[in-house]
Protein backbone atom coordinates (compact mmCIF):
# COMPACT_ATOMS: atom_id res chain seq x y z
CA UNK A 1 0.00 0.00 0.00
CA UNK A 2 1.43 2.97 -1.09
CA UNK A 3 0.26 7.11 0.39
CA UNK A 4 0.95 10.22 -1.41
CA UNK A 5 0.83 13.28 -0.04
CA UNK A 6 1.28 16.64 -1.79
CA UNK A 7 2.36 20.12 0.29
CA UNK A 8 1.97 22.84 -2.09
CA UNK A 9 3.97 26.20 -0.68
CA UNK A 10 4.22 29.14 -2.76
CA UNK A 11 6.54 28.36 -5.75
CA UNK A 12 7.80 25.15 -4.22
CA UNK A 13 5.81 21.25 -5.04
CA UNK A 14 7.14 18.83 -2.04
CA UNK A 15 5.92 15.16 -2.94
CA UNK A 16 6.19 12.98 0.41
CA UNK A 17 6.69 9.22 -0.23
CA UNK A 18 5.59 6.62 2.37
CA UNK A 19 5.77 2.91 1.35
CA UNK A 20 4.53 0.04 3.54
CA UNK A 21 5.79 -3.05 3.14
CA UNK A 22 4.69 -6.71 4.28
CA UNK A 23 5.85 -7.91 7.80
CA UNK A 24 8.30 -10.20 7.75
CA UNK A 25 8.51 -13.19 10.12
CA UNK A 26 12.09 -14.70 11.32
CA UNK A 27 12.07 -18.54 11.49
CA UNK A 28 15.53 -18.39 12.71
CA UNK A 29 16.78 -17.05 15.99
CA UNK A 30 18.82 -13.73 15.50
CA UNK A 31 22.15 -13.71 16.78
CA UNK A 32 23.37 -10.94 18.48
CA UNK A 33 26.77 -9.45 17.54
CA UNK A 34 29.57 -9.67 20.35
CA UNK A 35 30.26 -5.71 21.39
CA UNK A 36 33.04 -4.10 23.04
CA UNK A 37 32.17 -0.61 25.06
CA UNK A 38 34.87 1.59 25.80
CA UNK A 39 33.95 4.00 28.78
CA UNK A 40 35.53 8.14 27.89
CA UNK A 41 37.87 8.35 30.64
CA UNK A 42 38.13 12.07 31.88
CA UNK A 43 41.44 12.57 32.11
CA UNK A 44 44.25 11.71 29.11
CA UNK A 45 47.10 9.33 30.60
CA UNK A 46 50.78 10.96 29.65
CA UNK A 47 53.16 9.02 27.06
CA UNK A 48 53.43 5.98 28.25
CA UNK A 49 50.69 5.99 30.58
CA UNK A 50 47.93 2.29 30.02
CA UNK A 51 44.32 3.28 30.90
CA UNK A 52 43.05 0.36 33.67
CA UNK A 53 40.24 -1.61 31.78
CA UNK A 54 38.13 -4.51 33.32
CA UNK A 55 37.29 -7.84 31.49
CA UNK A 56 34.82 -9.86 31.55
CA UNK A 57 34.62 -13.64 29.94
CA UNK A 58 35.92 -17.07 30.28
CA UNK A 59 39.88 -18.05 29.32
CA UNK A 60 41.85 -15.97 26.25
CA UNK A 61 38.03 -15.37 24.76
CA UNK A 62 37.09 -12.19 26.79
CA UNK A 63 33.99 -10.48 25.61
CA UNK A 64 33.89 -7.14 27.16
CA UNK A 65 36.59 -4.75 27.43
CA UNK A 66 35.59 -1.72 29.70
CA UNK A 67 37.50 1.42 30.36
CA UNK A 68 37.46 2.60 33.72
CA UNK A 69 34.92 5.38 35.11
CA UNK A 70 37.33 7.30 37.04
CA UNK A 71 39.96 7.73 33.91
CA UNK A 72 42.62 5.60 36.11
CA UNK A 73 45.61 4.62 34.69
CA UNK A 74 49.15 3.55 35.11
CA UNK A 75 52.22 4.96 34.04
CA UNK A 76 56.22 3.48 34.69
CA UNK A 77 59.06 5.84 34.62
CA UNK A 78 62.46 4.75 32.85
CA UNK A 79 64.98 3.40 35.47
CA UNK A 80 67.69 5.29 37.23
CA UNK A 81 70.69 6.34 39.42
CA UNK A 82 68.53 6.56 42.86
CA UNK A 83 68.63 10.17 44.47
CA UNK A 84 67.59 8.82 47.42
CA UNK A 85 69.13 5.84 48.33
CA UNK A 86 73.30 5.99 47.56
CA UNK A 87 74.47 3.39 45.18
CA UNK A 88 71.57 1.96 43.79
CA UNK A 89 69.25 2.11 40.69
CA UNK A 90 65.54 2.51 41.15
CA UNK A 91 62.14 2.91 38.83
CA UNK A 92 59.09 5.46 40.27
CA UNK A 93 55.66 4.08 38.79
CA UNK A 94 52.38 5.75 39.79
CA UNK A 95 48.24 5.55 39.38
CA UNK A 96 46.31 8.69 38.46
CA UNK A 97 42.52 8.99 38.40
CA UNK A 98 40.07 11.88 37.95
CA UNK A 99 38.56 11.23 41.34
CA UNK A 100 38.58 8.63 44.27
CA UNK A 101 38.00 5.49 43.94
CA UNK A 102 37.56 2.50 46.44
CA UNK A 103 41.18 1.05 46.42
CA UNK A 104 44.32 1.22 44.15
CA UNK A 105 47.40 -1.15 44.52
CA UNK A 106 50.47 -1.27 42.46
CA UNK A 107 52.97 -3.53 42.04
CA UNK A 108 56.44 -2.25 40.80
CA UNK A 109 59.63 -4.84 39.58
CA UNK A 110 62.76 -3.72 38.17
CA UNK A 111 64.43 -5.95 36.07
CA UNK A 112 68.18 -5.94 34.66
CA UNK A 113 68.06 -7.54 31.00
CA UNK A 114 70.25 -10.70 30.57
CA UNK A 115 71.66 -12.47 27.38
CA UNK A 116 69.00 -15.05 27.32
CA UNK A 117 66.49 -14.09 30.41
CA UNK A 118 65.77 -11.40 32.36
CA UNK A 119 66.36 -11.08 35.69
CA UNK A 120 64.16 -9.76 38.64
CA UNK A 121 66.53 -7.33 40.60
CA UNK A 122 63.88 -5.82 43.10
CA UNK A 123 60.10 -5.50 43.66
CA UNK A 124 57.71 -3.09 45.80
CA UNK A 125 54.10 -3.70 46.34
CA UNK A 126 51.73 -1.14 48.12
CA UNK A 127 48.06 -0.21 48.27
CA UNK A 128 46.03 2.75 49.30
CA UNK A 129 42.30 3.12 50.19
CA UNK A 130 40.12 6.02 49.05
CA UNK A 131 42.30 8.10 47.00
CA UNK A 132 42.76 9.07 43.20
CA UNK A 133 46.77 8.45 43.72
CA UNK A 134 49.56 6.30 44.28
CA UNK A 135 52.71 5.74 43.72
CA UNK A 136 55.51 3.21 44.37
CA UNK A 137 58.95 4.42 44.72
CA UNK A 138 60.16 1.20 46.70
CA UNK A 139 61.84 -1.05 44.15
CA UNK A 140 65.61 -0.67 43.44
CA UNK A 141 68.61 -2.62 43.75
CA UNK A 142 72.17 -1.68 44.98
CA UNK A 143 75.24 -1.64 42.84
CA UNK A 144 77.72 -3.92 43.55
CA UNK A 145 79.95 -2.41 40.76
CA UNK A 146 80.10 -0.08 37.83
CA UNK A 147 79.53 -2.77 35.44
CA UNK A 148 76.90 -1.22 32.57
CA UNK A 149 73.96 -3.00 32.73
CA UNK A 150 70.31 -2.32 31.24
CA UNK A 151 67.11 -2.18 33.35
CA UNK A 152 63.81 -1.63 32.64
CA UNK A 153 60.27 -1.55 35.06
CA UNK A 154 57.37 -3.37 35.01
CA UNK A 155 53.54 -1.70 37.01
CA UNK A 156 51.07 -3.96 37.38
CA UNK A 157 48.09 -1.73 38.57
CA UNK A 158 44.74 -2.73 39.65
CA UNK A 159 41.88 -0.15 41.00
CA UNK A 160 38.69 -1.16 42.64
CA UNK A 161 35.53 1.03 41.37
CA UNK A 162 32.24 0.60 42.08
CA UNK A 163 32.54 -3.32 43.09
CA UNK A 164 34.49 -4.25 39.45
CA UNK A 165 38.26 -4.56 39.59
CA UNK A 166 40.26 -2.68 36.92
CA UNK A 167 43.91 -3.85 35.91
CA UNK A 168 46.44 -2.48 33.34
CA UNK A 169 50.40 -3.92 32.78
CA UNK A 170 52.52 -1.55 31.47
CA UNK A 171 56.46 -1.16 30.92
CA UNK A 172 58.90 1.83 31.04
CA UNK A 173 59.55 3.22 27.53
CA UNK A 174 62.98 2.54 27.67
CA UNK A 175 65.62 0.24 28.90
CA UNK A 176 68.98 2.55 29.76
CA UNK A 177 71.81 1.46 30.12
CA UNK A 178 73.77 2.58 33.41
CA UNK A 179 77.20 1.86 35.24
CA UNK A 180 75.46 -0.56 37.58
CA UNK A 181 76.33 -4.03 37.63
CA UNK A 182 74.46 -6.46 40.17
Amino acid sequence: MRFRNFAIAPAILVVLTIASAPPTVATQPVARPKTVTVARPQIAPPVGGVYLQAKSGIGSQSLSITGNPAGCYVQVDDPHIATSIPNAVKVNARIQCAYAVTTLSLDVTLWKTGFIFDYLQGEYNNSKAGSAYLSNQGAFVRCANSTQSSFYGEAYATALIGGTLYSATVNSLHSPTIACGT
